[in-house]
């Protein structure tokens, strides 16, 4: 018997733009506005690069979102999820590629001397084969090796992975998990204001971007909302979208005091979760995401650029050595921006038809619900 499918209009599309949000902050390390004849424009524009970070957060507010609706589907058509099931679809899914990745970052990256004649790597082996990366770099600081560095949100949906189905087993107290860990992750953050480092990578700091899309999940799946199902004003997505990009891009001499920075990952998740609800639920959206076939197909590929795209920028930055033309400024923010992504992505389908597939169609076995068409 066939599973049981479901698919979300334009959410692929949304994983594309994460990821691009991800990949222009990780790149804008290489925009130098002193090697210009226009520094103040190009210090312009890595600061709106420097926002592509975001991207991470949404894809927590996806992933808690998707696992979490999933799960419910499961429970609806055969009384309860499997966990030992559900557990063996993420490891068929996440480590393949994860475990690639940490093999080149801790034996093949060392190989080429160029990269790390004089300094020692850092990072400690054992939080990545744990899964605790995010933790590493706490401890440790960044590794040298920069793909090693992108792991860390993946070390941190993991650890939702293994605990999140645990967590929403029970149905009494499932409507009451969201709100707490909410709060539990909101009250971290304004005790831990003085260290960016546990603000930014600590596992119980960010829990409240992935339960805010669970929550989100779990509120339309008890409505039995269906997709493009409710009407809008259209002046109102506008008023939204408006103050959710406020609350991104505010200038920190407007809101400057702690409460705001202890809940402003919150006021993002929410706004993010608005994102996906105006996406998946309403039927007059301000763009539909999903029409756009080149975008939604990339998102098909997000999870191997994610881990790949730091490869990507430094085999372009040495082509643009080799090119001699690393300090233009003007090649960098173009030539060599378009060409890393171009490498990214030839590596994430390779990656994924070569590596990650097989594995995809081992883990449909273990599933009574697919994401898929």
């Amino acid at each position: 018997m066939s599973n049981t499918k479901i698919h979300f209009k334009n959410l692929d599309s949304l994983r594309t733009f994460a990821f691009l949000g991800v990949y222009l902050y990780h790149f804008n390390l290489r925009i130098n506005p002193d090697l210009s004849a226009y520094p103040k424009t190009f210090s312009f524009l890595k600061t709106i690069f420097s926002f592509g970070d975001l991207g991470v957060n949404l894809f927590f507010v996806l992933s808690g979102f998707l696992i979490t609706y999933l799960l419910l589907s499961e429970e609806s058509l055969s009384g309860k999820y499997n966990i030992p099931d559900f557990w063996i679809r993420r490891i068929l899914r996440i480590w393949p590629l994860y475990f690639g990745v940490v093999l080149y970052g801790f034996l093949l990256f060392a190989l080429f001397p160029s990269h790390n004649s004089n300094q020692v790597e850092t990072a400690n082996i054992f939080y990545y084969i744990s899964f605790l990366p995010n933790f590493n770099i706490i401890h440790n600081g960044y590794p040298l090796n920069p793909a090693l560095t992108v792991l860390w949100s993946v070390g941190v949906e993991e650890q939702f992975y293994l605990l999140w189905p645990l967590l929403l087993f029970n149905k009494r107290t499932r409507p009451f998990s969201f709100p707490l860990i909410i709060a539990a992750s909101l009250w971290f953050r304004y005790t831990h204001m003085d260290s960016s480092f546990v603000l930014k990578f600590h596992s119980f700091s960010l829990m409240n971007e992935i339960a805010c899309g669970a929550c989100l999940a779990w509120i339309c799946f008890q409505m039995k909302l269906k997709q493009d199902q409710i009407k809008f004003s259209k002046s109102w997505i506008l008023l939204i979208y408006m103050t959710g990009f406020f609350c991104i891009f505010s200038p920190s001499a407007i809101l400057t005091n702690s409460f705001y920075f202890a809940v402003r990952p919150l006021l993002i998740s929410l706004f993010f979760c608005f994102i996906l609800f105006e996406q998946i639920f309403i039927v007059n959206k301000l763009i539909h995401w999903g029409r756009i076939k080149f975008i939604e197909k990339c998102g098909k590929y997000t999870y191997g650029l994610y881990c790949l795209h730091m490869i990507g920028i430094l085999v372009g930055f040495h082509l643009s050595k080799l090119l001699k033309v690393e300090t233009n400024i003007y090649w960098v923010i173009t030539g060599e921006l378009l060409l890393s992504l171009s490498i990214s992505m030839l590596f994430s389908y390779l990656s994924y038809n070569y590596l990650e597939k097989p594995f995809l169609s081992i883990k449909k076995r273990f599933a009574k619900i697919e994401n898929r068409p």
